[in-house]
């Protein structure tokens, strides 16, 4: 990341203070009581692997949400933030928390799916829940986090909880104003149901290590990118070698992930090893954690759509709801190969459908549940 655009954007550290840091009184005991322990408790410490690399908003806003449980039991707990790659690479930190190699890790669900075909479902993917208040209500009322415990725990991990971070967008050296415009061009894409959804518009989909992206699109190796947010690509530089930021209608800003979730994960072990009341702590912490995070990095998202178009002289295409439903057509037949893989898969798949389909929330019709081909799909 270029010293220059976290100039631009304002110190991540005054931006944490302008909206709230959790550090020094903005989460303390005020709100949850520290626990009663005895003098005499020893001190718990976790070492905690985060995807984001140091000097990034992701990580000044999880480095303080360790600080604030640390204030918050008065020293008792402690969480030690560790950027990516501190212990092992963002993509073998599941199996690092498994191995008790890390205490504890927080990364994208959607980078699991290989590890257990639920994953896929315990974040937003293609055409489906696409706002954050869906996800909530489904992990905190219609069973999405008895789902994640049992996916965790036949690993021997616990989950604590979904965390909101917000949806990429697509940066483009091409211009892609329509679902037409799509065809043949070569997509850096996350692999599985957004590799398939893209497939189906007729683009070629590139999995690359997120670390690539950029290099891949400076060679023309690819055409664009759909794994970042606004700011994380400004931060990145990719402003520099793309002309184009696309992004859906204002009903579905990002066509294949509307409201990419993030988790913690913990060794059972550590997670049995720890009191209730820290238990309850940690959880209620992470909570306002994730709302905080969100709102930090849909202001930055903001920030930083202002200046790749002001200063970077970037276009930004807003497709039309003729082209999301020409998208969605393709959507349900891939959600339920996907969900096919495993009984669990299914079981969320299912729940989140019905959820939709209820008269109060009105995103799904039986009509929508069909193939290409008109043929009713069922798992």
């Amino acid at each position: 990341m270029k010293k220059g655009r976290v100039e631009e954007l304002g110190s991540r550290r005054d931006f944490l203070k302008k909206s709230g840091a959790f550090a020094a009184g903005a989460v303390g005991a005020s709100i949850l009581p520290a626990p009663r322990e005895s003098a005499a408790a020893s001190t718990v410490m976790w070492r905690v692997q985060t995807v984001w690399d140091t000097d990034t908003l992701g990580f000044d806003l999880f480095a303080d949400f360790c600080a604030s449980v640390n204030l918050a039991s008065e020293g008792k707990f402690k969480l030690e933030p560790m950027a990516v790659g501190t212990v092992v690479r963002g993509s073998e930190m599941f199996d690092a928390v498994r191995a008790g190699v890390l205490d504890a890790m927080m990364g994208f669900e959607s980078h699991w799916a290989a590890k257990q075909p639920v994953s896929p479902f315990l974040t937003s993917y293609p055409m489906g829940m696409g706002t954050p208040d869906l996800w909530e209500t489904w992990y905190d009322r219609l069973g999405g986090s008895q789902i994640a415990d049992e996916a965790y725990g036949k690993y021997k991990m616990a989950f604590l909880g979904p965390i909101q971070y917000g949806h990429p967008v697509i940066f483009s050296k091409v211009p892609l104003r329509n679902f037409d415009e799509f065809k043949g061009k070569k997509l850096h894409v996350d692999p599985g149901m957004a590799s398939e959804f893209y497939r189906a518009a007729g683009a070629e989909p590139v999995n690359l290590d997120v670390t690539e992206a950029h290099d891949a699109l400076d060679k023309g190796k690819v055409d664009a990118t759909a794994v970042f947010g606004a700011a994380r690509g400004y931060y990145l530089g990719l402003g520099e070698i793309t002309k184009y930021v696309v992004l859906g209608p204002p009903s579905t800003p990002s066509l294949h992930r509307g409201a990419d979730l993030m988790s913690l994960v913990v060794g059972a072990r550590k997670w049995g090893d720890l009191s209730a009341s820290l238990k309850l702590q940690l959880r209620a912490l992470l909570r306002l954690f994730s709302w905080r995070q969100y709102a930090a990095f849909q202001q930055a998202d903001m920030e930083a759509c202002r200046n790749l178009r002001k200063e970077q002289k970037m276009e930004i295409i807003r497709l039309a709801e003729e082209d999301l439903k020409r998208f969605q057509r393709a959507a349900p037949a891939i959600w339920v190969k996907s969900a096919k893989k495993s009984p669990l898969a299914a079981k969320a798949l299912k729940s989140q459908i019905d959820f939709q389909m209820s008269p109060n929330v009105g995103l799904l019709s039986e009509s929508d549940l069909v193939d290409e081909h008109g043929k009713k799909l069922s798992f």
